[in-house]
């Protein structure tokens, strides 16, 4: 009965009122989690709503929102091919490959192909496709990769001195949505296949977003610029992400530092701009709701890159970690991992595919930070200073509920849940643990309805938090 932990939290239990839960199964599905594998079981639990919301299995697509409603949207569709291949780099799961074929196929017969009229879209399509073929090797991605890219550099005139159009068709505007990622593509071209005259057209690219449309002082990234010299001053996430990307890039290739500092700089002043508060601002929800997703897939890039100063590391992924326990603990639909475009509010009601895959792109970018620099753990900045036990959220839940604790030391640890009556329900956590970070996504279909507790211990440590189980 863990009577010591009864005894010292006897008062907890005495003035609890609550319904006696009888029945209950001898076991619970709990996801136990450590600070690198809590982010990877979100990020599992997130892609499984996208199937299960959101997969159209008559026609191998994806519906544009969570009521299994809406028209195409190819653009969307390219961005759900790219979190298909996040979750296979952090599972090697060979269904998102196969689920990967399906949606090439939907969208070959919804689209009669690939080609579009923006440029923009088929450079997210391109970009999505190399990574397609990156991890399985089908040349039909490939070959559609530079369908698109030749397509895409038909668009490149020198009127304004230079970049590419917005759309093939009529030519009046030219954007960082169309040059950054093609940028970023032809970066790519080279990296994958030695392509030195898509490396001639990276730099070209880039020199001329640098000079038309960043603000040479403040750094300010410029939505795009009309063929009659208007310069259009739109402030956009997505814009910022996929220009941090392309200096990202070219420094890779290059390891001249001036393409590094400008990544930097377009992070800090993008920090700035959209997240004073910490949670980077809500854009709202059709096209709006995949920006916030892109901005984060390339602050991922620059978080990971080897040679970003500590400081700024320690910065953007304290940024991005802050984002994600917010998507997940206050902007998620209980019971679900269905996501709002505000990251600080749960959604009601239908759920955008832009908006939810711009959260399965935080979860999985999260997850891929916490695996990858899971040997710097130690840095006095993500190291916890005290023990804690969060309360779970949601609360009341049904089904699924997260819980959330930080160690300040190596300890061994419990966490457990008990009835109101004091028997032990379920161990969520029975093990060693370094410092860090760490949390149970804890799911109680399976139990009856009633006030639970769980008690966390560590070390000298004792905690208990009642949380309530609505069916």
């Amino acid at each position: 009965m863990h009577q010591r932990i009864f005894g010292e939290l006897a008062i907890i239990f005495s003035v609890i009122v609550g319904t006696s839960c009888a029945g209950l199964a001898p076991s619970a599905k709990a996801n136990t989690c450590s600070n690198n594998s809590i982010w990877s079981g979100r990020a599992d639990s997130a892609q499984a709503a996208l199937e299960e919301y959101f997969w159209n299995p008559g026609q191998d697509l994806f519906y544009s929102n969570s009521a299994k409603q809406g028209g195409f949207n190819y653009w969307w569709q390219a961005h759900a091919i790219d979190v298909l291949v996040d979750g296979f780099m952090r599972t090697a799961d060979s269904s998102y490959i196969n689920k990967i074929s399906l949606l090439y196929r939907g969208i070959t017969l919804k689209n009669n192909g690939f080609t579009d009229g923006f440029n923009d879209d088929m450079g997210w399509m391109s970009l999505a496709l190399l990574r397609a073929y990156g991890i399985t090797g089908n040349i039909s991605y490939k070959n559609v990769v530079y369908a698109l890219w030749n397509t895409i550099k038909t668009s490149w005139d020198d009127s304004l001195g230079g970049g590419i159009y917005w759309q093939r068709s009529p030519r009046t505007f030219k954007d960082v949505a169309a040059n950054a990622p093609a940028c970023i593509l032809a970066c790519r071209l080279y990296e994958e296949f030695g392509d030195t005259n898509a490396l001639s057209w990276a730099e070209k690219i880039h020199a001329w977003l640098k000079a038309t449309l960043v603000d040479s002082v403040s750094g300010m990234v410029y939505d795009g610029i009309s063929i009659t010299g208007t310069l259009h001053p739109a402030q956009y996430t997505y814009n910022y992400g996929t220009y941090m990307g392309a200096c990202l890039e070219l420094y890779r290739i290059t390891k001249d530092s001036t393409y590094l500092s400008e990544a930097t700089r377009t992070a800090n002043v993008a920090d700035s701009m959209f997240a004073p508060n910490g949670i980077i601002r809500d854009d709202g929800t059709g096209d709006g709701g995949l920006f916030n997703g892109i901005y984060v897939r390339y602050l991922t890039q620059l978080v990971l890159d080897p040679d970003l100063d500590l400081t700024l590391r320690s910065q953007y992924e304290n940024l991005l970690e802050q984002n994600a326990k917010s998507l997940w603990n206050s902007a998620r639909m209980p019971g679900t991992a269905l996501f709002n475009h505000d990251w600080q509010t749960p959604p009601y009601g239908t759920v955008y595919l832009s908006v939810e895959l711009s959260g399965v792109m935080l979860l999985e970018g999260e997850a891929l930070i916490n695996k990858t620099l899971s040997g710097i753990s130690d840095n006095p900045v993500s190291r916890p200073s005290f023990y804690s036990l969060t309360q779970n959220y949601p609360n009341p839940f049904n089904p699924s509920t997260a819980i959330d604790y930080q160690l300040p030391a190596e300890s061994y640890v419990t966490l457990e849940v008990f009835n109101v009556v004091g028997q032990l329900v379920v161990t969520l956590v029975n093990t060693w643990q370094s410092p860090g970070n760490y949390g149970v996504d804890f799911t109680a279909d399976r139990f009856a309805s009633g006030v639970y507790f769980y008690v966390l211990r560590a070390g000298d440590f004792v905690s208990a938090k009642k949380m309530l189980f609505l069916k």
